[in-house]
Formats: C-alpha cells, sequence, structure tokens
C-alpha cells in the first residue's frame, strides 16, 4: 500500500488515468479505446430510426386496408337496403343498388334479387378499391350483403 501512495505521490501528488500515467483534466476524456468501436453508436441510430420508420409505414397501410375494408361493408350493406326498399316499392332493385354503391364509393359487381310470395331480398356484391395498393397485394376487396323482408 505504501508503494502505491509512493508511486502517487511521487507523480505529481495526484491520481492520473491509470492508463499510461496521462492526467484527465476536467475536460478531457479516454482516447485510449479501440479505434473499431468509433461510430458504433451511429450504426445503432441509424438502424433503429429505420426500423421506426418501416413499422410506421406498415401501420399506415394496415390503416388504409381497414379502412376500405369498413367503406366495402357499409357500401355492401346499404346498397343491399336501398335495392330491398326499391323492390318493396315496385322499383328496379338493382339500379338503386347500383346508384347507392357508387354514391357510396364503391362499384356494384353482382345483384340478385329474389321475388316471391310474401317475400323480397337482395343480395349484393360490392367492390372498393385498396388503398394504399402494394405490388403483389389484392387490389380490391368485395363485400357481399344481403338485405330485404322474409315472412314465414
Amino acid at each position: 500500500m505504501n508503494d502505491l501512495i509512493t508511486r502517487v505521490r511521487s507523480q505529481g501528488g495526484c491520481a492520473t488515468s491509470g492508463f499510461g500515467g496521462r492526467r484527465l483534466g476536467p475536460r478531457q476524456y479516454r482516447t485510449d479505446r479501440p479505434d473499431e468501436e468509433r461510430g458504433s453508436g451511429t450504426v445503432l441510430a441509424v438502424i433503429i430510426v429505420l426500423i421506426v420508420c418501416v413499422v410506421a409505414y406498415w401501420t399506415m397501410v394496415f390503416i388504409g386496408w381497414v379502412g376500405c375494408i369498413h367503406q366495402a361493408r357499409s357500401a355492401a350493406d346499404m346498397a343491399s337496403l336501398a335495392g330491398a326498399h326499391a323492390m318493396q316499392n315496385n322499383q328496379d332493385a338493382c339500379r338503386e343498388a347500383t346508384r347507392i354503391a357508387e354514391a357510396n364509393g364503391a362499384e356494384l359487381v353482382s345483384c340478385e334479387s329474389t321475388l316471391g310470395i310474401g317475400e323480397h331480398v337482395v343480395e349484393v356484391t360490392v367492390a372498393v378499391r385498396l388503398e394504399p395498393s402494394l405490388p403483389g397485394a389484392p387490389s380490391t376487396i368485395k363485400e357481399t350483403s344481403t338485405a330485404g323482408q322474409v315472412e314465414s
């Protein structure tokens, strides 16, 4: 222990960094790090930013697709209800269903109306374009809805 105190006093009376006998001042930092570690924090920060950007992009794509699915379901429901109402009033059900589907941003793919004794049923299928569109992914979403009155 005395040997250590003697060495510290012989070097000027204060503790050194312990690395080559250099003294570290108040604003000095260790410079004896290996060069292969320099910049590793920057690479890590870039990787984290890229991961956040990719996750944000796919989140926005997913939100857009969910909105398109809801739009297709709503358009199909409203078109089938409008067609059933038109059929009940002795009008062309498919023409009314087409008008309502287009007004709601959808395209009527198929329309089938059934009129029987005490019943009238309209089944429509609409398509809505998926936004944003991606290569290899489906470009449209189709939804089917049925409405009408059936007496038993």
